[in-house]
């Protein structure tokens, strides 16, 4: 008991102290397999907040609890806990940030293709989604995007690592390269990079092109600038970018 109900301390001070640090995002499920009383209380972000003390303890107390009705099998699951946790959490912003640097070329090359198939909104290894919302599989695709064109962006998708293409062809030209993470209940979020051509004024939700801060981070979103064009950007379920 008194080492789960360790485990459960440092889990919540640690989280709480690499969020005051400003050290990296924290991702959601991270936050609620770890300190689960911090999420629920909902003020895991926040180190004034008159219900951190009580949602740090009652962590420990939680922790403490599992250990004793488990006993011996409670390493197991702590391990099972953090496998899924190393499974289903997105890439880090440092990780992203530096492929970035590796991969700019390769990104940009996206942006400059995507002028060459006007009539394609979403490209993924297995779809293509034309301008009128009609999707296309292996077998049509050819109708709207040809097959050397449909084999390059699979390869920039895994060069990449990630899942999907998808234009702006009705707002401001901007370009979204993308992933998701595993779906586990309400967890899930979309992850990768954002090319705006410019600033605009259209009010438009999360999307930073549409902003003039450099980073914002709340529940539905967070982003943060690269260079002039480029970001690394994360929705979190159920918000996408379209």
């Amino acid at each position: 008991m008194i080492a789960g109900a360790a485990v459960g301390l440092v889990s919540a001070i640690g989280i709480q102290a690499y969020g005051m640090l400003m050290l990296g995002h924290v991702p959601p499920l991270l936050v609620f397999l770890f300190w689960p009383s911090g999420f629920i209380a909902g003020y895991y972000f926040l180190p004034t907040a008159p219900l951190l003390l009580p949602a740090i303890l009652g962590n420990a107390l939680l922790f403490g609890a599992v250990a004793a009705v488990l006993r011996s099998r409670f390493l197991l699951l702590l391990t099972v806990v953090v496998i899924v946790a190393w499974w289903a959490s997105p890439p880090s912003d440092r990780r992203l940030t530096r492929q970035f640097g590796q991969q700019r070329s390769l990104l940009q090359h996206v942006v400059d293709t995507a002028n060459w198939d006007s009539g394609v909104v979403r490209i993924t290894a297995t779809q293509v989604e034309a301008a009128d919302g009609k999707v296309y599989g292996i077998n049509d695709a050819s109708t709207v995007l040809t097959n050397e064109h449909w084999s390059e962006y699979r390869q920039q998708l895994r060069a990449l690592n990630m899942t999907e293409i998808v234009f702006g062809r009705e707002k401001s030209g901007e370009v979204f390269v993308f992933s998701q993470t595993p779906k586990l209940g309400m967890f899930s979020s979309y992850y990768g990079y954002l090319y705006c051509p410019g600033i605009w004024d259209r009010p438009i939700y999360f999307v930073p092109c549409g902003r003039f801060n450099d980073s914002q981070d709340s529940r539905a979103y967070r982003y943060q600038r690269l260079d002039r064009n480029w970001y690394i950007y994360e929705t979190f379920e159920p918000h996408r970018i379209e």
